[in-house]
């Protein structure tokens, strides 16, 4: 007859702080997923299928505003090139346009002008891996005729 006291009780994730990672491993409370490189907060956004991304804050671009207001008005026809950086596999194309808007909305304004082509503003994306944001504007220049 078995009493129920050598009974082993399984562990419990919760209770000890630890969280499931993509690979079915346990993390600790401040550790990254070994093949997806979230952290634990990452991953319960990403099951409760949070479909809507979190607004970025409303100073983030006050650096970028204080070195425009520096800068003479660019005129002419401008070439702006922005990239984001990415880990695992890169956006297609439709979609890295797409969540760029609302940073090339902001660079046209803090310019004073219009974000369409026609309007003089040639617009570049790139996608590079890692941690990258990268703004770049150049004026280009008039072809002189010989």
């Amino acid at each position: 007859m078995s009493s129920g006291r050598n009974k082993k009780k399984p562990l419990d994730p919760d209770a000890l702080g630890l969280w499931e990672g993509c690979d079915g491993a346990f993390y600790t409370a401040f550790g990254r997923c070994a093949v997806c490189g979230k952290s634990r907060g990452d991953h319960i956004a990403a099951r409760r299928g949070d479909p809507k991304p979190k607004p970025a804050a409303p100073d983030a671009l006050r650096p970028a505003l204080r070195a425009c207001r520096a800068l003479s008005p660019i005129a002419g026809e401008l070439r702006i090139v922005l990239t984001r950086g990415y880990r695992g596999i890169p956006l297609d194309h439709d979609n890295c346009v797409g969540g760029f808007k609302p940073l090339r909305d902001e660079i046209a304004r803090i310019l004073g002008r219009d974000d369409a082509e026609h309007k003089g503003i040639e617009w570049e994306y790139r996608q590079e891996p890692g941690a990258v944001c990268k703004v770049e504007i150049y004026q280009k220049m008039e072809k002189v005729k010989q």
